[in-house]
């Protein structure tokens, strides 16, 4: 079987990336990746194939897709995707390449009656099926009836809509593990809210140092002192442990008589959060809130890997009730504080990566939020090293105890 120009590049990569085994047993005895793996494009390229490509990534909510025509474009792990609402209200995603000439078949997001190519005008339905090429009844041998546009996974997570590239990535029920059943146990609304509004941060830093940022606290004291001397961010009242084979949440004790906070990570870059207990809340949006069974709303953030050293964090909000577009802004902001303030340290942790100088990091993978990081460093590593090793191969054992447990050697 022949294989294509991006496979013999990767498997090149995976030759020189740890060929000794010597990375892998460093991440297993508490250090970090190495610096290359921040600094390398062909390494990048290989994660965009390798990690994004072959999982289940956040990529827009119901709405944008609510009536037949309706669709948006987006890419995951570089890759153009459309995601369109058919005239059977089927909810479908296509690779947004035309099958011609490899232009796009769609542009931003809106409504319309067939996916058309604005190089060379081929069209195709809303399910993905050819519809016309202009001039091919001149060419008698020319059918167009297989050139349908290749096909993406989707599905929802109440409001959220999430796609896998490759089509190969078990179900997103089995990827994301327990985490709907508990965020909802946790009152966290995923079916009842709605997407709200949106605002972006732009990071000069490599995915992996931004997504391991975001996976502690460890860091709060320091990057974060305002919201550290209002807040309770100490290990005994925010703290993380595994609820699944490759999915972690975090407890957040914040303030006292008033509802925790929740955060739910799955592997690879998926994470949302509730932002629920009044006293996390603007003001503008907190004000009339009385105590109820469930949280007001939820943040959404998207990861999305721009380049070796680009990454841009898409911060969405979901509520209950309709928000005013100054209660969205005042919610966004909120949180937004705290992305810049993480912002400004990865751009430093990137500059030290850049200059080629560093050794391994040390972790301290006994404390919890430490122990995420090099969770999700084993994961990196395995997916570019061991690309045999299923996507969503478990790697950890569920546990109401810490330290948790590492899954058995074989079962990986």
């Amino acid at each position: 079987m022949s294989i294509t120009q991006s496979e013999r590049a990767d498997q090149g990569i995976r030759g020189s990336l740890d060929p000794d085994g010597a990375v892998g047993q460093a991440i297993e005895n508490g250090q970090t990746l190495p610096s290359s793996w921040y600094t390398d494009d062909s390494i990048f390229e290989q994660e965009k194939r390798a990690i994004f490509r072959r999982s289940w990534e956040y990529v827009g909510h119901r709405g944008q897709v609510a009536k037949p025509g309706d669709f948006f474009t987006c890419e995951v792990g570089g890759l153009p995707i459309v995601v369109v609402c058919g005239k059977d209200m089927v909810v479908r995603a296509f690779h947004n390449i035309c099958r011609h000439r490899h232009h796009s078949v769609a542009v931003g997001a809106g409504n319309r009656k067939l996916l058309q190519c604005n190089y060379h005008a081929w069209t195709y339905k809303l399910d993905g099926s050819f519809n016309a090429a202009p001039r091919s009844k001149e060419d008698p041998n020319f059918d167009g009836t297989p050139l349908c546009l290749k096909t993406a996974k989707v599905d929802f997570l109440g409001n959220m809509v999430f796609v896998n590239p490759s089509g190969d990535a078990p179900s997103l029920t089995e990827a994301l593990g327990p985490i709907p059943i508990l965020a909802r146990d946790r009152g966290l609304p995923l079916d009842e809210a709605t997407f709200q509004g949106r605002k972006s941060v732009d990071f000069d830093s490599n995915w992996k140092i931004v997504w391991d940022n975001n996976c502690e606290c460890y860091h709060c004291p320091t990057v974060h002192p305002s919201w550290y001397k209002t807040a309770r961010l100490d290990g005994e009242h925010l703290y993380s442990y595994p609820i699944g084979p490759l999915q972690f949440e975090v407890v957040m004790e914040q303030y006292e008589g008033v509802r925790d906070d929740n955060s739910y990570y799955c592997w690879p870059a998926i994470f949302f959060m509730s932002s629920g207990g009044a006293g996390k809340l603007p003001d503008s949006v907190a004000d009339g809130i009385e105590e109820q069974t469930k949280q007001p709303g939820f943040i959404a953030f998207r990861f999305v890997p721009i380049s070796t050293r680009e990454t841009r964090i898409d911060v969405d909000v979901f509520s209950i009730d309709p928000l005013t577009e100054q209660q969205v802004d005042d919610w966004l902001e909120l949180i937004l504080t705290v992305v810049r303030e993480d912002r400004d340290v990865c751009s430093r942790v990137q500059k030290a990566h850049d200059a080629g100088g560093s050794e391994l990091g040390t972790l301290i993978p006994g404390i919890d939020s430490e122990y995420m990081t090099q969770t999700w460093e084993k994961l990196v590593h395995r997916a570019l090293v061991h690309p045999e090793v299923p996507m969503y191969a478990p790697i950890l054992e569920r546990t109401d105890t810490w330290p948790p447990a590492s899954v058995p050697a074989g079962q990986s």
